[in-house]
């Protein structure tokens, strides 16, 4: 672990990332005020919400193949690039549903290119040894940086308006820029034999790549739920018990955003103890674990909120803690000249479940309401899914071992 935070490269991708990240959950945080000033319902929420990773989706079918034909090195900078002006138009632009659809929708894919084009170079340039912790700790960057961006946005919140806040944000996270022409000058690359720049869907036959690639889906079903509606959960739980609207969100956001920080190093402790071990086994306790939270988190609204924020702590201590093991796996599995394509079709599989769940949620929400059953079966949804991801990861790579 602390080798993988001394290698340069490793070191600098994972500040990139976290630097891109700083805006990541400002729209998250804003929910209850924007929702409230663009008259959204709970669909529409969900959608611009689960839209990011619909570009997300794009993101690894177009950018990362790309970079196994061209230059590795300037497709990840020119993502860094797109990512946080995308960001800053945002602040400055949007104004309704469709403008934040179209400008979420390009963070979406810019962000994708960022994140799974810096697994692919880890993938390939750190020895198998410290591969886990390395991508382990570069997916730590992920939860992160995401955290950090919900904890400031909540913070500034309470001093500014929403506007203003995505502004400041976004403007930090142009330093991503800076950082990111230090890496293409200082960074040397091991050589690789240049690959397709189309998506090579072959790469669904190897059914080791494929389950944890649908693994790693039902992962994101829960990861995502959680990351755009347990902020939102709270805001409800305090504005019912009589707390004022713009006070709610920035607490709300707060008290999530400090959750997430403090939980963040779990994937690097998940993927560090499966190092040397069978990384499907450890998936299968973490995922078992966090399905049984999925139903306690439900359940806890109809308690008082300390539980919400207890069990919401635990649940997002373990939600997390196998997201480095399923991308570890795909290295691990894939031909070295198929890399891009197993880590995007990973990646398809995750985000195109990340951009339904949080739509899927908001419908709940909509049908049953903002009420006790509305948010139990938005969140039994969860549950379900670490369900599937277990089974099917016993069948493959337990059952046979």
């Amino acid at each position: 672990m602390l080798n993988s935070l001394k290698n340069p490269m490793v070191f600098l991708l994972t500040s990139i990332l976290v630097l891109s990240l700083v805006p990541f959950s400002t729209f998250v945080a804003a929910i209850p005020l924007i929702e409230n000033q663009w008259e959204l319902i709970n669909t529409e929420v969900g959608a611009i919400s689960g839209v990011y990773f619909l570009g997300y989706v794009l993101g690894a079918i177009l950018l990362v193949p790309m970079s196994d034909k061209y230059s590795t090195k300037n497709t990840f900078f020119f993502a860094v690039c797109v990512s946080s002006f995308s960001h800053l138009a945002f602040s400055i632009f949007a104004n309704g549903l469709f403008s934040a659809l179209l400008l979420r929708f390009i963070s979406g894919a810019s962000f994708s290119a960022i994140y799974v084009i810096g697994q692919k170079i880890i993938g390939q340039n750190i020895s198998a040894e410290l591969r886990g912790s390395s991508i382990g700790l570069y997916v730590t960057g992920f939860y992160a940086g995401s955290g950090i961006s919900l904890l400031l946005a909540g913070y500034l919140l309470l001093l500014f308006s929403w506007e203003t806040v995505y502004l400041l944000v976004s403007c930090i996270s142009i330093i991503s820029i800076l950082l990111g022409l230090i890496f293409i000058i200082k960074i040397d690359l091991l050589p690789t034999n240049p690959g397709s720049a189309l998506l090579n869907l072959k790469v669904l036959l190897n059914k080791r790549l494929f389950v944890a690639s649908f693994s790693y889906a039902m992962h994101a079903w829960e990861l995502y739920i959680m990351r755009m509606w347990f902020p939102v959960f709270l805001a409800y739980l305090y504005i019912e018990s009589g707390s004022e609207l713009n006070s709610s969100a920035a607490l709300a956001s707060t008290i999530a955003g400090i959750i997430a920080i403090v939980a963040s190093f779990t994937p690097l402790l998940g993927a560090s103890y499966s190092d040397g071990k069978n990384r499907a086994k450890i998936a299968i306790f973490i995922l078992a674990i966090s399905s049984v939270l999925s139903l306690l988190i439900g359940l806890t609204v109809l308690l008082p909120i300390i539980f919400a924020i207890i069990i919401g702590f635990i649940w997002t201590l373990f939600v997390g803690s196998d997201s480095a093991i399923y991308t570890t796996l795909i290295t691990e599995n894939a031909q070295p000249e198929e890399l891009s394509s197993s880590l995007a079709v990973h990646t398809v599989f995750a985000f195109g479940t990340a951009a339904i769940s949080p739509l899927i949620f908001g419908v709940i929400l909509d049908v049953f309401g903002r009420n006790e059953l509305g948010w139990f079966v938005g969140f039994f949804t969860s549950s379900i899914c670490a369900l599937f991801a277990m089974m099917f990861l016993y069948l493959v790579y337990v059952r046979k071992e």
